[in-house]
């Protein structure tokens, strides 16, 4: 992704910050899968917030991106290690919404959240309904993007990541050759009711697919060839 420019904080902020990421105001859809990692501002290489958070945590000086023979990308951030796709973008591995990942400015306040902060990565944003631009996950909950980015660091300290495989559009292809090639050879020589099973049949197949090789970090479109 690239910018011609960029708004950042109040002169008195950014002098005392360890570190500076990109939050990421490019258009993007309504329900979000993925996020740049690394963009360009202008000529300048600029990583997202969760990365430079994650290399300011580590005292790392800096940050390195290497390509592989396939063009897949790896982001190594002090220990951590990242893979991109060829972009620079990032698929996030949501999780559901649960309310000890909150903690609210009124607790911060009153000196009760001490316990639940020490030794955390802690993201200061509003998630007031009116304030802000809601986004919806692909679970079909509504998130603030500051718990966007809280799952982004979630997921890199945890290793859970999914990605497209190179192969990802030929796989598909074959996936829509194969399921069409079945339903063409059975429903001319089936009766109704059975040619609506073996539809039925295929249609379960293919989500079988798209299921296995999510748990297994790929993401692969059932969706198209089903439809």
């Amino acid at each position: 992704a690239r910018f011609e420019g960029h708004l950042q904080s109040r002169q008195e902020i950014d002098r005392a910050a360890a570190g500076h990421g990109l939050i990421n105001a490019d258009d993007i859809a309504p329900v979000i899968r993925s996020v740049p990692l690394i963009a360009r501002v202008g000529s300048v290489t600029v990583p997202a917030l969760s990365i430079e958070m994650l290399r300011a945590a580590q005292r790392a000086q800096a940050l390195r991106v290497e390509y592989g023979g396939d063009r897949r990308a790896r982001l190594r951030v002090g220990e951590i290690d990242v893979p991109l796709e060829p972009d620079g973008s990032f698929w996030i591995h949501f999780s559901p919404r649960y309310a000890d990942r909150v903690v609210s400015a009124e607790d911060v306040l009153a000196g009760k959240a001490v316990a639940q902060l020490r030794d955390s990565f802690v993201l200061i944003g509003v998630t007031g309904l009116g304030l802000i631009e809601w986004r919806s996950s692909p679970l079909g909950e509504n998130l603030p993007g500051v718990e966007v980015h809280a799952q982004m660091i979630e997921q890199m300290l945890e290793k859970r990541f999914v990605l497209r495989p190179a192969a990802a559009r030929w796989i598909e292809a074959a996936l829509l050759v194969l399921a069409g090639t079945v339903l063409l050879l059975c429903v001319p020589r089936l009766r109704a009711w059975m040619s609506t099973l073996v539809l039925i049949g295929v249609l379960a197949a293919l989500a079988a697919i798209g299921l296995l090789a999510f748990h297994a970090g790929s993401l692969v479109d059932v969706a198209s060839p089903a439809v």
